[in-house]
C-alpha cells in the first residue's frame, strides 16, 4: 500500500471486464481523505468494503429530470462501510446517486460489481451546490 499513500487520489488498481461485457469487478484504492464526486452509474452495482472503511453518502433527486443539465438533491442518508458491515447496493440512474470516500487517516480498499452499461454513457456527475448534472462518458 505504499504506493496509495503516494496518491493524492482514489483509483481502480484492477479491472476485471465479462467477455460478454455482461460484468465489471472493479477493486478501488481510497488514500486517506479522498472521494469521488456525487455520481450515478447507468448499471445496477454492489460493493464491500474489505481494507479499512469508506463512506458512502445516498442522495436522493427532488425535480423531475425534465430540466437540461438541472437537478436538485438531497441527502438521503449516509453509513460508514466495513469489512463486516456488508455489500451496498445501486440502482441505474436516479435510484443510486452517491458519494463514496474514506474520510479516514489510513489506506482503504473496496471491490465494486457492475452489471452491464445501459449504452456508451457511463452515468452522470452531479454538483449539489449548483443543481448542476452532466453527462459521465467511458474515459
Amino acid at each position: 500500500m505504499p504506493e496509495a499513500r503516494a496518491r493524492e487520489d482514489w483509483y481502480v488498481a484492477h479491472t476485471f471486464d465479462g467477455p460478454d461485457g455482461s460484468y465489471s469487478l472493479q477493486v478501488f484504492v481510497w488514500p486517506a481523505r479522498t472521494r469521488t464526486r456525487i455520481h450515478d452509474h447507468t448499471s445496477w452495482g454492489a460493493y464491500c468494503c474489505v481494507v479499512g472503511s469508506v463512506l458512502e453518502e445516498r442522495y436522493e433527486r427532488l425535480d423531475d429530470g425534465s430540466q437540461l443539465e438541472y437537478a436538485h438533491l438531497k441527502k438521503a442518508w449516509q453509513l460508514s462501510w466495513s469489512g463486516e458491515d456488508g455489500v451496498s447496493t445501486v440502482l441505474p440512474y436516479d435510484e443510486g446517486i452517491h458519494r463514496v470516500g474514506n474520510p479516514g487517516g489510513e489506506t482503504a480498499i473496496s471491490v465494486h460489481l457492475y452489471g452491464p452499461r445501459i449504452g456508451d454513457l457511463d452515468g452522470r456527475d452531479y454538483d449539489a451546490s449548483r443543481d448542476y448534472v452532466c453527462d459521465r462518458w467511458e474515459a
